[in-house]
């Protein structure tokens, strides 16, 4: 049996030996071993426990408490402690199962013991020594922690008389190797006793090795190999012998522990979890840190990247701490604990191993081994954190991480093409919630910077700064606190070593689910499944890294088993389920309600220099996307930037940067100075002593460095450069450093919007990525700050309104140029779209700002303007600022000129009668009389008016003055028509109410004059009402009758709803008085009195001058209640009006303004007063209050009358306005401008005047339709009255701006979906139509323009479903579908061309399409096609409409099953048997039921009393799809997508094959926000991901793009330009202004070249141009996006329309995106070789064919330039075969001409030769090819590796080679002759010259096969028709194709008469008809064509005749003679 390590046999040996032992059950036992060493079986069984009362009988005999042991247990393995019976025989069977077939035996518990050893060494020679010992006391669960020599607890007589039992025990058992024998030892009675023999080498024993200087490996060797321990030298040196010497020495010395010069402490590294009782851990190590040292050293198996596996040993490292004295090693070990660093997945001792040595029993060494047990129990010993500071910690580093993750998942997304900008939306306020200690903890986590996170607990704030160390810790900073965090999530919870500290913070589970806390093995479970366990109970054990682990409950409960015994098991891993047996006692996590306390930072003052960094610094990163706020931020920087004191600290900053390298004198006077700016400094004098420091430093360093010599001169000016940059900085002055740094600031912000303004977020970022691939940070930067578009734009606003403030901030003048820094302002300016609209409009109102002159030059320059011209030519200057004349009033040399000239200028539309100027007292004087200078009404002589202006001193002059001013009033006439205008010198008192104030008491003086103010005139007047001053709008309705007028005009008017007359009253007064005050810098102010109002200001005409309200035409608005907006011009106001409140609100923007210009019928000059107009507009679409739906409203009063009769005047402006709007529809558009009105005046013969009024509307429906008209005006009011036509039946009307329409609302929605209104796309058309004959003028391909380009009829269905043309009130349809069949006079058919129109109107519904839409959108289109017109489908629309019964709603009721509680569900729907007759028949389906006495209805299926709520609208989109798949077939069919077009929308749009798509008009099936509402998260964000233009032109669904809906019908326009007038027609041929027989500028190359150049030309670098195939300018290109290596479109040739397709020759990409809903999706990019067919552009290629084909009836060129199809896997697998088939088969139905061409360096081979072929079809193909083009199966190269093989090549060589014939010749000599040697020479000079030539004949064997491909054998072949040269291609195929359309179009003729006829015999009789023309010429066949009409018909006459006889008696002769008879008869 076992001797040595067992412990039960080294028990009995050592009580053999008389070594004292424990009682146990084998007391006084001995063995004696066999002649094999072996203890006998009987002796070792008698030992032995063999069962449970065994073991009980041994417990009672040697007294409890025991210990029971397996005897091959280990690790605290097979052991347990029994304090009594029941406890023992508990232990047995764990003790058996945890060590299975191991002896067990029982011994007596020692109590207060320590646990020492004696490490043994024994030799064959039968020697043994005791090498000192150990001290093992440390322990937990019977394992070591620390050991320690040598063991001083132990006096040292008795620690010899324990070595020397030891040394005794091996020699009687003839131990040989090193052991350990160990002891329990009693300090309290020094005895000790026998506890086992190690016969091994312990992990411990380095401790030994160091106190004795002993290698014990060393040894073992040496004792192996059978040497004598005494002549070991480490032995001989231990025991005081020489070293080097042998022999005996003695042995038998035991070294006293107290000799010992050294003490060794060693501490086990286990993974064990010191929280949780020693559990074991295992997983992956990260990292190991740490450093050996003279004093402590260390090993570990493991190394970083490893780890410890669950069935391992705890125990990964060791650490040995040397030290004089037990103190001093302890130190030691304490210190290399804490420097230790061990990160990864498993728990480590490492701080309790410190907080243990810390301890004062170890220190004063009175432990014992049941001493760490003990604290485990109590869990008296923790490393302590700070709980607050863990959870703050806990919330930085989850915060961080999820940042982290965030970042790095987008940068990922970006390698897939996921380009979705939403998952950086959650970087802001990240939610963490942190559970520790039962409380949780709820934190908002923000980051500030790249560094910075701003923790938010509740109201508390905590900024935190973070750095990623090297070595993987967190730095972490907040507060005055800095920590080292390490933190990983495990399956248990978050582990943070927090300052070398281990924190978990658990994982909250279910307190019903028992789960584990270990990785191993489930041994078994401790209870029965169902059994009931309390709290703390073990239930079940697991094994791990050699240990028992009991698992207890942490409720009380019934357990239910949830895994098998035997499992393996996992952290986290459900064992048992725990049905609570109280759950209200469970344990509840509460929340956290308080603030988090830390160490805070002590405040302390910032110096300027440090506040303006720190804020500049945190604005910045506001413009990179951080969240903080900035307008604090703002004032604290500019407040340091408007400071002296920043100067100094730069310089001071630089001055001190350089050290000793600055001169120190030169350093102490610049010191001094900054020293004594900053004591003289003066509050508000910053910018004067900025400029006096700047100098003076300047100076000193001049003067410095010019003391010194050259050389030294050089080198300090190099050293003083920092120093002089700040100079220089602020040497331009405070003012413009600060200029620099705001501008660097918008700068920063620019240069991430540039990269997203105008475009979608996903697709600025596809540019990025396209452009810089690599560097995914930058574009990560760039999306996170532009999802804080809102937040960085504020603060760009914030800055700029600083700007503005910049004069007095700085105490300055006013910039009079921008410097360029400030160019990002106007670039600001620009940006597009309503993100940016605010920040748009502030950056164009600084821009205005900063333009403006300043006011004082103004007016001087103006005062000089007077002085040299007078009066008069000043009033009519254009020039003139009126304003500016206000503050020359009190100038004593031009005062009395400027007053007059301003009066002049106010009343410019008035006839001034006379005006005088006059001095009283302090007051001047200028009086004057005027009247209305237009025709009034009935031609009624206008009254004269009176007026003042008075221009006092100041405000207190004026109460003086203001009596005195009345008292001589000498205004009179019938009724308040006179005006008092008085102008104060001195400005308005500066203070915030100042203003008010002044106003107040103006108002008091006036309304204490009113009496006076109402005397000057008294009489019976009819006031009219406000009402009749307004603008008449055309409706055909609510008209009646006005009178008298000229007997040919009708007048009439509309009657607005709410519109009254007022009766006639007693009026008396001065209507307005008017007060203008200086207001230096600045433009004085001007305020307006009215009687009206009592004479209180007029707030709304206020800085207006007096007579520009009425000049204006203010009151026509005030149905619309406008506010002001910002305005460019001083002679421009802009409003804002709104009507109705959300989300119904209407508003329009009121552009209006004067002008003084007098050449607006001048095209350039009406032009630039438009596109002013236009700049107002876009300024006032900026404010964030106008909404995207507000519509605009120009209105121009032009002042300057015209010399030209009123139907003169009108005629031009409609030619001007319909120019101009055709060439700005676009601008148009986006500012949505639904009328222009152009005031103006002409000149009568009578020398009266005559006001007309010019119109461009949109209210009665057609977009900006142009009218004029002739004013008449109320003689009293002197406002207009009525508006007449000049025709004969003149009619006149009368209306003011109406209110918000049911027209203008139809607008709103349509813009607010991002589109045109229906009805206005005809404006549009006729736009387009304009510009396109502009266009063919300018080109010279038409002459004039003729009139009514656009006529369009209203498509309408009566009730029976007949559809036929009419006309009705624009906006009263009730169906969400309109058509229009119109005739468009275009430049290609100049007298008309019949267009059929349908579009969604997608204001009825959202466009949706139910029943009657279908049904209208199939009469539509079943009218184009019978028509065979085009039908162009206007789409923008919601998908088929969704619905339900409404009317059903009100009443249903539900069955619950159970009433009482309904969350239990219902049954049915049904209604009372009292509603169910409320409803017709067929309404519902169901059933009666009686439920409880109560009849209810059961409700089975609702139908609904409407129809189109649901399927049959899907019915009805069937039938449309059908019937768009027909209309393609027969006619032209195009859809333009604008606004969205969705499902049935999106499948009829691609069944009319031919696509525009607007750029904000999505195809889509199914819209984002559904999808992700079915997805259960956001993945997309817009339309656009679904189907915008960036899916659909690169699929091939869209064929073009449109900007907007102008460019979208210029598009539309182009396309029908292409198109013949009807689908049976053939193409239209126009007007050639590109010579047809010019050459062709460009030539194709070998080398890879652009296809488009060569069809369409191209701009050389040089400017010129090169021109292409086809006529300039006549190439459209489509499908540009789709099957990008094949080119098509359409084009004209000699005028000639075509359908075009080119071969690309370059490289090019398909791409592939990735699809948001799948993150794991990627974007594929192929690249695909020019010159090849892959399945995309196959099939682009065969579509194109099928569209040219399908009533666009084009002729079709192909510039074959093929090398063949992609046959590789993926193409193979992506269906090249069928597309490429497709090909033929499309070709094969073509009915027009076609021809392919091979071109200069192209080639036509294989496959792609064959599905171009011309006997596809023979009729219509024909192929050509260039002189130098080429076509064959295969390439030279390929061909001949088939057919000019190596074999054949050398055949060659020899039959052309004459030295490879001389060498043959000359080995047929030598083989002849048997002279091996030299033939075999000779051989090898055949081989070497083969070898050399086989380069050169393989390159003709090339050209050999290259002559095969060439065109002449083509042309032999029959499979081209002729060979045509480049140079002469135009030429050819002009005449070609205008030759083969006018002869097919004859033979259809011929086939049509003649059924039989084929089409080679048609054009064969064609033939004989022509005599004796050469019918091979195509220009002379045409001419025959063309000049033999007559003759031609005549023979077609008689083949028709021929055919019918032919018919005639093939159906007389199937005729019996009986029915011939009859027909003869009837005949």
């Amino acid at each position: 049996m076992r001797v040595l390590g067992d412990k039960i046999g080294s028990t009995l040996l050592a009580q053999t030996a008389d070594v004292s032992t424990m009682p146990w059950n084998g007391d006084g036992l001995t063995a004696n071993l066999d002649e094999n060493g072996n203890i006998p079986e009987e002796q070792f069984d008698a030992a032995c426990i063999h069962s449970e009362d065994e073991a009980v009988e041994a417990a009672e005999r040697i007294g409890y408490p025991v210990m029971l042991k397996a005897s091959e247990g280990g690790g605290g393995k097979g052991i347990r402690k029994a304090l009594d019976e029941a406890e023992l025989r508990t232990a047995y069977p764990q003790v058996l199962g945890e060590v299975p077939g191991s002896p067990v035996f029982l011994v007596k518990l020692c109590v207060g013991a320590r646990h020492l050893e004696v490490q043994v060494v024994g030799d064959t020679h039968g020697n043994a020594i005791a090498l000192g010992g150990r001290d093992c006391s440390t322990q937990r669960r019977f394992q070591k922690i620390f050991e320690e020599g040598p063991p001083i607890i132990a006096p040292d007589d008795k620690f010899e008389e324990m070595m020397r039992a030891a040394v005794r025990l091996c020699k009687n058992i003839g131990y040989c190797s090193a052991g350990t024998v160990e002891y329990l030892y009693i300090p309290e009675t020094k005895d000790y006793y026998f506890l086992e023999l190690n016969p091994r080498l312990q992990v411990e024993h380095p401790v030994t090795e160091g106190i004795t200087g002993v290698s014990l490996p060393a040894t073992q060797l040496h004792v192996a190999m059978g040497i004598p321990l005494n002549n070991i030298p480490e032995v001989r040196t231990f025991y005081g012998g020489d070293a080097k010497a042998v022999g005996d020495i003695n042995l038998d010395y035991f070294k006293p522990s107290s000799e010992y010069p050294k003490h060794v402490i060693a501490a086990r590294i286990t993974a064990e979890n010191p929280d949780e009782g020693f559990k074991p851990t295992s997983g992956k190590i990260e990292r190991i840190n740490f450093q050996s040292d003279t004093k402590v050293w260390g090993y570990f198996s493991v190394v970083a990247d490893g780890g410890v596996h669950e069935f391992a040993d705890s125990q990964f490292g060791h650490l040995f701490a040397t030290g004089d004295t037990r103190e001093e090693a302890r130190k030691a070990l304490v210190l290399a604990l804490k420097e230790l660093f061990i990160m990864g997945e498993i728990r480590t001792t490492v701080e309790y191993l410190g907080e243990l040595l810390e301890m004062d029993d170890f220190k004063e060494n009175t432990i014992d081994t049941a001493w760490l047990d003990g604290l485990i129990a109590s869990k008296s010993v923790g490393v302590e954190v700070e709980p607050q500071s863990a959870v703050i910690n806990a919330a930085v580093y989850r915060g961080y991480k999820q940042v982290q993750d965030a970042v790095r998942n987008f940068k990922e997304s970006l390698e897939k093409g996921q380009l979705s900008t939403l998952p950086l939306r959650e970087l802001q306020g990240l939610p963490v919630e942190i559970t520790y200690l039962d409380t949780k903890y709820t934190f908002s986590v923000t980051p500030k910077a790249p560094d910075v996170f701003l923790l938010q607990q509740g109201e508390q704030e905590i900024e935190v700064r973070t750095r990623e160390q090297a070595d993987g810790s967190l730095y972490v900073a907040y507060g005055a606190e800095t920590h080292q965090l390490y933190a990983k999530e495990e399956a248990l919870g978050l582990r943070m070593i927090l300052d070398g500290v281990t924190v978990l913070l658990p994982t909250v589970y279910d307190p019903s689910e028992l789960r584990s806390d270990v990785t191993g093995k489930l041994v078994r479970y401790l209870v029965d499944d169902g059994a009931q366990i309390e709290a703390g109970q073990p239930y079940a054990e697991a094994e791990a890294m050699k240990m028992l682990i009991a698992i207890k409950a942490d409720e009380s409960g019934t357990v239910k088993h949830e895994k098998q015994p035997g499992s393996i098991i996992n952290q986290g891993d459900l064992l048992a389920s725990l049905a609570l047996k109280d759950p209200s006692k469970v344990k509840k996590i509460v929340n956290y309600e308080g603030a988090l306390s830390y160490q805070q930072t002590s405040l302390s003052d910032e110096t300027t220099l440090q506040a303006f960094r720190s804020s500049q610094k945190a604005l910045e990163l506001v413009m990179d996307g951080y969240v903080m706020d900035a307008e604090p931020l703002v004032q604290k920087m500019l407040s340091m930037l408007s400071s002296v004191g920043l100067a100094l600290g730069e310089i001071q900053d630089a001055a001190s940067a350089l050290g000793n390298k600055l001169p120190t004198a030169l350093d102490t006077q610049i010191q001094a100075a900054c020293a004594k700016s900053k004591a003289e400094h003066v509050d508000g004098e910053d910018t004067k002593e900025n400029m006096v420091l700047v100098a003076t430093l300047r100076g000193m360093i001049g003067d410095y460095a010019n003391s010194l010599p050259e050389v030294k001169k050089g080198e300090l000016l190099v050293v003083v450069a920092p120093v002089v940059a700040v100079l220089d900085k602020f040497g331009a002055g405070l003012r413009e450093n600060a200029i620099s740094v705001v501008c660097a600031l918008l700068q920063r912000f620019m240069a991430t919007e540039t990269k997203f303004a105008g475009t979608a977020d996903d697709q600025a970022i596809a540019a990025m990525l396209k452009q810089t691939p690599d560097d995914k940070e930058a574009i990560f930067n760039a999306a996170f700050a532009h999802e804080q578009l809102p937040l960085r734009s504020a603060l760009c606003i914030s800055l700029l309104r600083q700007l503005f403030t910049f004069p007095e901030r700085f105490g300055v003048e006013p910039l009079r140029t921008l410097p360029p820094a400030l160019d990002v302002v106007v670039q600001m300016s620009s940006l597009p779209g309503a993100p940016y609209k605010e920040l748009a409009l502030t950056a164009a109102q600084f821009g205005l700002y900063k333009a403006e002159k300043p006011f004082d030059e103004v007016v001087a320059e103006l005062k000089t303007d007077l002085l040299a011209s007078g009066p008069e030519s000043a009033a009519a200057s254009r020039s003139l600022v009126v304003n500016a004349l206000l503050a020359l009033f009190p100038d004593t040399e031009v005062g009395q000129t400027a007053m007059q000239v301003a009066l002049k200028r106010f009343y410019r539309s008035y006839k001034l009668l006379d005006m005088s100027t006059s001095e009283r007292g302090t007051t001047t004087l200028t009086e004057f009389s005027y009247e209305s200078a237009d025709k009034a009404q009935d031609d009624t002589k206008s009254p004269v008016r009176y007026g003042q202006l008075a221009v006092v001193p100041e405000l207190g002059a004026l109460s003086t003055a203001l009596p005195e001013l009345l008292e001589n009033y000498k205004g009179q006439g019938p009724g308040p028509i006179n005006v008092l205008h008085l102008a104060v010198n001195m400005p308005i008192s500066e203070g915030a109410g100042a203003e008010e104030e002044l106003i107040a008491a103006v108002q008091q003086m006036l309304q204490g004059q009113r009496a006076a103010l109402e005397a000057k005139a008294n009489a019976q007047h009819k006031t009219h009402s406000s009402h009749m001053s307004h603008f008449p709008m055309l409706f055909p309705h609510n008209i009646t009758r006005l009178g008298p007028f000229p007997p040919h005009v009708t007048l009439c008017r509309v009657v607005p709803t709410g519109y009254h007359t007022a009766p006639l009253v007693s009026v008396q007064g001065v209507r307005l008085v008017s007060l203008m005050l200086p207001n230096p810098p600045k433009w004085p102010r001007q305020f307006s009195f009215t009687l009206a109002r009592n004479f209180e200001e007029d707030r709304e005409r206020r800085n207006m001058y007096p007579t520009m309200w009425n000049l204006l035409e203010m009151d026509r608005l005030k149905e619309w209640a406008p506010e002001r907006l910002q305005a460019i011009s001083h002679n421009s106001v802009v409003l804002l009006g709104q009507q109705g409140t959300r989300p119904r609100v209407q508003q329009r923007i009121f552009c209006r303004g004067i002008t003084h210009s007098s050449g607006l019928d001048d095209p350039a000059s009406a032009e630039s007063a438009f596109l002013k107009s236009l700049d107002e507009l876009q300024l006032a679409m900026l404010d964030k209050r106008v909404l995207p739906s507000a519509s605009s409203h120009l209105f121009m009063h032009v002042l300057t009358p015209f010399a030209a009769a009123p139907a003169e005047l009108i005629g031009t402006f409609k030619e001007l306005m319909s120019e101009l709007i055709s060439k700005h529809a676009t601008r148009l558009l986006k500012l949505s401008v639904d009328e222009i009105e152009v005031r103006v005046h002409t000149e009568l013969p009578s020398g009266e005047r005559q006001a007309v009024r010019l119109m461009a509307s949109s209210m009665s429906g057609q977009w900006l339709k142009t009218e004029g008209f002739l004013e008449y005006l109320d003689p009293v009011t002197g406002l207009t009255t009525s508006y007449c036509t000049i025709d004969d039946d003149a009619l006149c009307f009368l209306e003011p701006y109406p209110i918000a329409s049911a027209l203008a609302n139809k607008r709103a929605v349509a813009r607010r979906i991002g589109t045109t209104y229906a009805y206005d796309f005809l404006g549009l058309i006729e736009k387009g139509v304009v510009g396109a004959w502009q266009e063919a003028l300018a080109m010279g391909a038409s002459q004039a323009m003729p009139s009514n380009l656009l006529e369009a009829d209203e498509l309408l269905l009566s009730a029976e479903g007949t559809l036929s043309p009419g006309s009705r009130v624009v906006g009263t349809n009730t169906v969400g579908m309109v058509g229009w069949h119109m005739t468009i006079k275009t430049p290609e058919y100049p007298q008309g061309r019949p267009v059929v129109v349908v579009a969604n109107d997608c204001t009825v519904q959202s466009g949706s399409f139910g029943v009657a839409e279908d049904d209208f959108f199939d009469a539509v289109s079943k009218y184009a096609r019978k028509l065979g017109v085009p039908r162009v489908h206007i789409a923008s629309n919601s998908g088929a409409r969704i619905g339900l019964a409404e009317e059903l709603k009100p009443y249903f009721n539900v069955a619950w099953t159970d009433s009482a509680n309904t969350a239990l569900g219902y049954e049915y729907l049904y209604l009372d048997e009292a509603d169910v007759g409320r409803f017709a028949d067929e309404t519902f389906h169901g059933e009666w039921v009686t439920v409880n006495g109560e009849k209810r209805f059961k409700l089975n299926d609702i139908v609904g009393e409407k129809d189109g709520i649901g399927v049959e609208n899907l019915r009805g989109s069937g039938m449309i799809a059908g019937e768009t798949s027909k209309a393609y077939e027969e006619t032209f069919t195009l859809s333009y997508v604008t606004g969205r077009s969705v499902g049935i929308g999106a499948y009829i749009n691609r069944l009319a094959h031919r696509v525009i798509q607007m750029s904000n008009g999505p195809i889509i099936l199914t819209g984002f926000s559904a999808l992700n509402k079915l997805l259960g998260k956001e993945v997309y964000n817009s339309q656009d991901q679904l189907g915008g233009p960036q899916i659909m032109l690169p699929n091939g669904v869209s064929h073009q793009l449109a900007d907007d809906d102008q460019d979208g019908v210029e598009k539309i326009l182009k396309w029908l330009s292409y198109v013949p007038i009807t689908a049976c027609a053939p193409p239209s041929v126009i007007t050639c202004v590109d010579p047809i027989e010019r050459a062709i500028g460009f030539l194709p190359t070998k080398a890879p070249y652009d296809p488009r150049h060569m069809l369409a030309g191209a701009t050389a670098p040089d400017g010129s141009w090169t021109s292409g195939f086809f006529d300039q300018g006549s190439f459209t290109e489509y499908l540009a996006e789709w099957g990008k290596s094949v080119v098509i479109g359409r084009a004209r040739l000699g005028g000639v329309p075509m359908g075009v397709i080119a071969v690309e020759t370059r490289l090019v990409e398909q791409r592939i995106p990735a699809d948001p809903a799948n993150p794991n999706s990627r974007e594929a990019v192929l690249a695909q070789a020019g010159q090849v067919w892959y399945p995309d552009s196959a099939f682009k290629t065969a579509q194109a064919i099928q569209d040219f084909n399908h009533a666009e009836n084009l002729p079709l060129i192909i510039f074959a330039n093929w090398r063949g199809f992609s046959g590789g896997t993926r193409d193979m697998f992506g269906e090249i075969l069928k597309f490429g088939s497709y090909i033929v088969d499309n070709l094969r139905d073509y009915k027009h001409p076609v021809f392919a061409y091979i071109p200069p360096n192209g080639e036509l081979r294989g496959g792609a030769w064959v599905v171009i072929d011309p006997t596809i079809n023979a009729d219509m193909m024909e192929m050509y090819a260039d002189t130098n083009a080429r076509g064959g199966i295969l390439e030279p190269p390929g061909i001949c590796d088939v057919k000019f093989r190596k074999p054949d090549l050398v055949k060659t060589m020899h039959r052309l080679d004459e030295k490879l014939q001389q060498l043959t010749s000359e080995l047929a000599v030598a083989e002849e002759s048997l002279a091996e040697d030299e033939a075999q020479s000779l051989r090898q000079q055949i081989a070497q010259r083969e070898a050399t030539l086989i380069p050169l004949y393989t390159q003709i064997s090339h050209e050999f096969a290259d002559l095969h491909d060439r065109p002449g054998r083509m042309y032999a072949k029959g499979v081209i028709r002729d060979v045509v040269p480049w140079e002469g291609a135009r030429e050819y195929f002009s005449w070609r194709v205008r030759r083969r359309l006018a002869q097919d179009a004859l033979v259809k003729q011929l086939k049509a008469v003649d059924e039989t006829l084929e089409h080679q015999a048609a054009v064969a009789l064609l033939r004989s008809w022509s005599n004796d023309i050469d019918w091979e010429d195509d220009k002379a066949a045409l001419g025959w064509f063309e000049k033999e009409g007559a003759a031609i018909e005549a023979n077609l006459s008689k083949v028709r005749l021929e055919a019918i006889k032919t018919m005639m008696k093939d159906m007389m002769a199937s005729l019996s003679a009986e029915n011939k008879a009859e027909l003869l008869k009837e005949l």
